[in-house]
């Protein structure tokens, strides 16, 4: 989550205590409705207690346009556009796990009390009933590229953080996050 330099929120917790006394007046840009970064928003509500207006764009380069401009408080962005405008924004915290290596001053959600890790992910599907053998071929393939060290390399120069993740790991992660969704989702109102 990342807001302008020029921000009156200085930390997360005072983004938070705003979200809470004016509840629906903080924006977050996105791109697209129902996607990681709405998603996103919707646990960020509900682990912080902020109410906030998620505004859905057509891509992240609308979504920047306007976040540059001044037309959001804050967006949930992907870490290639925060490293590019770097000089023009301030990261409240990272969604991950562990702090994110171009940005090692910034704390992430888990450090400062929101047991949240997102991610909007890539990846590579098969049609249902692809025969083992397949899969664990361009499963071998996938996950060679994928850790081949010009590729991290490259990755990590774009701002990215490479995960290389097999089929079985892929099938259980999806899991795991179709479930958190869901039940978002049953929040919502119709």
């Amino acid at each position: 989550m990342a807001v302008l330099n020029t921000s009156p929120y200085k930390t997360l917790q005072e983004f938070i205590d705003y979200g809470k006394k004016n509840p629906g007046l903080l924006t977050i840009g996105g791109s697209g409705t129902f996607s990681g970064y709405h998603m996103a928003t919707l646990r960020f509500e509900k682990l912080s207690g902020a109410k906030i207006t998620y505004v859905p764009f057509t891509g992240s380069a609308p979504q920047m346009t306007a976040f540059l401009g001044g037309h959001l408080n804050a967006i949930f962005g992907a870490s290639d556009d925060l490293t590019r405008f770097r000089d023009k924004l301030r990261v409240l915290g990272f969604a991950t796990d562990v702090r994110f290596t171009g940005f090692p001053d910034a704390p992430t959600l888990k450090e400062q009390g929101i047991d949240m890790a997102e991610a909007v992910d890539r990846g590579s599907a098969v049609p249902p009933k692809t025969p083992d053998y397949i899969i664990k071929k361009l499963e071998a393939a996938f996950v060679e590229t994928a850790k081949h060290p010009d590729v991290v390399a490259e990755m990590k120069r774009q701002g990215f953080i490479p995960i290389a993740m097999g089929h079985q790991e892929s099938k259980a992660y999806l899991d795991k996050m179709t479930a958190i969704y869901k039940e978002l989702a049953a929040g919502l109102k119709k």
